[in-house]
């Protein structure tokens, strides 16, 4: 999808091995499925409430899920943004890349990797794990579990190893 472009996947559809470029955007509207997508630094995907996207590849690009995000990776510069009902399962946030969770949004079972980025608003939850090289040596097996329902916000970011 290039400059200017939008391409809408409805219910009953699905959208296969979309490329959205700068300037483009994809809808995937409720049920409807992206498997997978690949966006581009200027592009856009917005997930609705009952659409799904499975393996998205988040290169400089935005993703907003208000729907099922599952198993996307997120580059250097690119952005996933899980809003208000909305839940993201698997992300892996590798250097760079950024995960936000809104108030009322869920990211569960995903990595935080070197680098990486976790930002959580007042009212998100996420369940995570750190990438492997920023785990510590003595728990390796723990989880990060931030559940912002009270007034603040909280961020998590990757730097170094422990």
């Amino acid at each position: 999808i290039q400059s200017g472009g939008t391409e809408i996947v409805s219910a009953s559809c699905t959208g296969i091995n979309t490329v959205v470029s700068s300037g483009g955007a994809l809808n995937v509207l409720s049920g409807g499925l992206a498997d997978p997508t690949t966006i581009f630094t200027g592009g856009n995907e917005v997930i609705s409430k009952g659409g799904t996207d499975l393996g998205a590849l988040v290169s400089g690009g935005a993703q907003t899920v208000l729907g099922l995000a599952s198993g996307a990776s997120v580059f250097s510069g690119g952005v996933e943004t899980v809003s208000s009902g909305g839940t993201a399962s698997g992300t892996i946030v590798s250097s760079g890349g950024q995960e936000v969770v809104l108030s009322g949004g869920l990211a569960s079972g995903g990595t935080v990797g070197l680098g990486g980025s976790l930002d959580v608003s007042a009212g998100g939850s996420a369940i995570t794990r750190p990438g492997r090289q920023s785990l510590s040596r003595r728990r390796p097996e723990a989880l990060l579990i931030a559940s912002t329902a009270g007034r603040r916000s909280l961020s998590i970011h990757a730097l170094s190893k422990t």
